[in-house]
This record gives C-alpha cells, structure tokens and sequence, in this order.
C-alpha cells in the first residue's frame, strides 16, 4: 500500500513531467476543484489509481488519471476497467425490450435457447432475471474457481468456462421459490444472446442500452 506521501509525490511529479490537467478544460477553476476531490479521495480511501471524467453539457471540464493500475504501469485516461455487476442492468434491459418486441417472453424456458445447460427445461428466462433460478454462484464459495484465479489471475474466462464452475452442480432450491445471488444467471442470459434473433450481447448493450441512454 502506497503511504499518503507517496502518492502526494506521485501527483507532484505527474504535474511537473504533463501539461496541466485544466489546461484544455472549459473550466480551469473547475477542474482544480474536481482534481483536488479526486486526491483527497485516494488519500483517504488508500486507492492505489483513479480514471475521472467530467464534462458539463457536453463540454470537457477534466479528463485525468492518477496512480497506478499495478506496480509500475502508471493509470492512463485511455484505459479501461470492468463494469462489474453494472452489466447486470443492461442485460436485463436488453431482455425486456426483446420481450417488448415479442421476439421472446420471460417464461420461455432457458432449454429453448440453451438446451445443453443442466436443469434448462425447468429454469425461465424471467427466472435467471430475477435470479431466482437455483443455480449457483460460480465464484462464491466456490474452491475450485479460486484456486483456478488465484494461479491465472489475467485469465480471460469464457462463459462455457465460469458456467462450468456451476451450472453442472445440483440446484440449490426448485426454480422460483428462494433467491439467491449467482452472477451464472445473467451469463447464462448474456450466452443466449448469441442466439438469433439478436446479435452479439456486447453489440446489444452498445446500440440498444448505452447510446440510446446519451
């Protein structure tokens, strides 16, 4: 863990090697504000990098990066970072405008689109929305996926990979009456999306969640 002086040293020595991060900004004063919220922030929480973004009405007020994203490769604005459970709304999204479109319903049987998936013919799709499905976690008090992260941490899984983890094991309860978190529900709904009628689930969530939300 970085010292708070150290970071205060970092940020020193990003201002002086970099053009200001306000030079280009539609409000220099602004930008300072954000920047010095943005530091204080780190200092108090501990964290290690920051990416911030801020623009009024369209226009650009700060676009900076601070730290580091691991040991030695220093945060750039240009990098990216994982939507994590934000993907969850955008899936679900997705599935109800294509239930709008009556291009599928939520009590469609998951056996329709993935008819290989363990226990498909007795789990919706409303089910696997609204996570009461029965299917395990595959990364919540499972050993054997840790194990297998902690020896690949940059491993990119594939959705037959992580389901593996879950989807062959027994049914927590019959599907539809218990709750339980399991991110497998919304792999399992994002896999289908590579079945017709629609497309890719990444394009989906880019054309028919994200832009038409700007």
């Amino acid at each position: 863990m970085h010292s708070c002086r150290g970071r205060a040293g970092l940020f020193a020595q990003r201002q002086s090697t970099r053009r200001p991060w306000w030079g280009a900004s539609a409000n220099p004063a602004k930008a300072r504000a954000v920047m010095k919220i943005v530091g204080d922030t780190m200092t108090q929480a501990h964290l290690k990098a920051a990416i911030v973004r801020v623009t009024v009405d369209g226009k650009e007020i700060v676009t900076q990066a601070l730290g580091e994203s691991m040991t030695g490769v220093p945060a750039m604005p240009s990098m990216f970072f994982r939507n994590g459970a934000v993907a969850i709304s955008y899936i679900a999204t997705l599935l109800l405008k294509l239930v709008d479109e009556k291009k599928l319903s939520l009590d469609d049987k998951l056996s329709k689109w993935l008819p290989d998936i363990p226990n498909a013919d007795r789990v919706t799709l409303g089910q696997l929305a609204h996570m009461t499905s029965g299917y395990r976690d595959y990364a919540l008090g499972n050993a054997d996926f840790d194990a297998a992260l902690a020896a690949d941490p940059f491993r990119q899984w594939t959705p037959e990979e992580v389901l593996g983890y879950a989807v062959t094991k027994p049914l927590l309860y019959e599907p539809g009456t218990n709750w339980n978190y399991a991110r497998t529900n919304y792999v399992l709904l994002g896999w289908r999306w590579k079945r017709p009628p629609v497309r890719r689930c990444r394009n989906c969530c880019t054309t028919g969640c994200l832009v038409r939300s700007l």
